[in-house]
């Protein structure tokens, strides 16, 4: 049974992470007006946020091929075995994102909610 650091799994998380990095201090913050671990720990509470929702969406596929495993043989109906669940999740969280008007919602509030943690002013 797969695990939880399979090379898929690994690659995916770095790719949500570095992306999430990058979003986090989009605007850049004005570093001036805060303390170093006010910020890195804003940041840590966003990784984790992002960390939960990139593994709950990599399950998914295997989520459905449960739930479609009565599907007869032969049918054209793709199944969680044949998509890469950690992959696809790292696509939707990094690529994807702006065109999921849910989870790009859901971004924006992790987002704003981790900077207010924080208490991180946005550039003006």
């Amino acid at each position: 049974m797969p695990g939880l650091w399979d090379w898929e799994w690994v690659i995916g998380a770095v790719l949500v992470l570095v992306d999430a990095q990058r979003r986090f201090n989009t605007p850049r913050s004005t570093r001036s007006s805060m303390t170093v671990p006010r910020y890195y720990l804003a940041l840590w509470a966003y990784f984790l946020s992002l960390g939960i929702l990139f593994v709950s969406l990599g399950k998914m596929p295997q989520l459905f091929a449960v739930l479609t495993s009565g599907a007869a043989e032969g049918s054209s109906i793709t199944t969680g075995s044949e998509i890469s669940g950690p992959l696809l999740s790292a696509l939707i969280l990094t690529a994807l994102l702006p065109n999921f008007p849910i989870l790009s919602k859901l971004d924006e509030w992790l987002r704003g909610a981790c900077k207010d943690l924080g208490s991180i002013p946005g550039e003006t």
